[in-house]
């Protein structure tokens, strides 16, 4: 009995130290845009209902929407049709949904075939982020749409059904400055939920669903890094966007 307990807890404590954040974020893989327009890329969302990636830039509807496997091979090039400036997978109603530029609302995206978006439409208008620039991800838990407001180091979580019920949360970190003005990650890790990026120290930092610091993880030097946007966290991976070489970088970081 003493050996069945001591077994379970050796698990636990693997599978514990197994999920949290490695030291220094390692390069997986990486995929260039094969569209010629578009800077900042907003986001990359996976779809599993597809296996595959779909990547979106800011600032123009007629900026590409890409979609690339899990090896980097590009799949289809298309225009977005929206003004993206967030995008995620909803598991609930198993679509592609993002958040537009200020007060373009939010969107869902029916796919025709694989992977190109057909229709998009509307389900939330209005202002529903905490600035025109901010980009949004999703927390399929608490079925929020997650916002951060850098100037005061908070979180803002949206009601995905119903943007008027509004929620914050204060993350316990004094170097607020650094972080990316625009951008953040959800992880789906326990005790690790949410992380966002330290621009100046190059890594990227965790917290729980409190807010507390609970982890980070160091970027190689030479990971590219912004102060704003060409940040996103999905599938277990973190990406960011080299704006020079227009390729987005993927890094295992649990």
């Amino acid at each position: 009995m003493k050996n069945g307990i001591l077994l379970l807890c050796l698990i636990l404590s693997a599978n514990t130290f197994a999920q949290a954040p490695k030291k220094v974020a390692e390069k997986t893989f990486e995929y260039r845009i094969q569209g010629n327009t578009g800077k900042n890329g907003t986001a990359v969302a996976w779809n599993p209902s597809l296996g595959i990636y779909m990547c979106v830039f800011a600032g123009n509807k007629e900026f590409p929407f890409e979609s690339f496997s899990t090896k980097g091979e590009s799949l289809s090039i298309n225009e977005a049709g929206f003004d993206f400036r967030g995008l995620w997978y909803n598991p609930s109603t198993k679509k592609l949904e993002g958040n537009g530029a200020g007060k373009y609302g939010w969107v869902s995206i029916k796919e025709t075939g694989s992977v190109k978006p057909n229709t998009i439409e509307n389900i939330a208008a209005g202002m529903n982020q905490p600035d025109f620039q901010s980009a949004g991800t999703y927390d399929p838990k608490k079925k929020v749409v997650v916002f951060i407001d850098p100037e005061l180091a908070e979180l803002a979580f949206y009601k995905r059904g119903n943007p008027a019920s509004v929620s914050r949360l204060k993350l316990e970190y004094p170097n607020r400055s650094n972080l990316s003005s625009t951008s953040v990650g959800f992880t789906g890790v326990k005790n690790y939920e949410y992380c966002v990026l330290n621009t100046k120290e190059k890594n990227v930092v965790f917290f729980n669903r409190k807010g507390k610091q609970t982890g980070e993880c160091k970027l190689p030097a030479s990971a590219p890094v912004n102060k704003s946007f060409n940040f996103s966290f999905t599938n277990k991976l973190l990406f960011l966007f080299d704006v020079d070489d227009r390729t987005w970088i993927a890094y295992s970081v649990f």
